[in-house]
């Protein structure tokens, strides 16, 4: 399941891509693409309630991250906007997503990564299971 859903995860990253970047496999474009760290989380108890759909697929597994943005790029409006108006072209029929959410920092990055990765701190993740995107040049399997 978190093999499937992390595909999931860089189906979406290589999308936004290119509209971060003309070309993102362009020499030109190195150093410009967006840098998620992203990892694994499980559902806890909360005070809120929350959508059935949101605690059953997947037993609420769902992944997590911090999204760095470059400071220029071709993306005309904040990562949260841009999900929030272009969900359809991320989250289609067929495809197991059912959400693309993202939300500013607003605190201290600390305190925001330290949420991201408290499956990791915990134990319950593997540093083989987050994912740090965009992949290296030698991790990347040319076919």
């Amino acid at each position: 399941m978190i093999d499937e859903m992390s595909k999931e995860v860089e189906r979406v990253y290589a999308t936004l891509l290119t509209r971060v970047v003309r070309r993102p496999a362009s020499p030109h474009s190195l150093g410009k693409h967006p840098v998620w760290i992203v990892c694994p989380d499980y559902p806890v108890w909360k005070r809120e309630k929350q959508l059935v759909r949101d605690v059953t697929v997947n037993d609420g597994i769902h992944f997590q991250g911090i999204g760095l943005m470059p400071p220029k790029s071709r993306l005309a409006q904040p990562l949260d906007e841009h999900f929030d108006e272009n969900a359809a072209f991320y989250v289609r029929g067929k495809l197991p997503l059912i959400r693309a959410h993202a939300k500013p920092i607003t605190e201290s990055i600390g305190r925001a990564t330290d949420y991201t990765m408290k499956a990791f701190k915990t134990g319950r993740v593997s540093h083989d299971e987050m994912l740090i995107l965009p992949r290296a040049l030698s991790e990347i399997v040319r076919r």
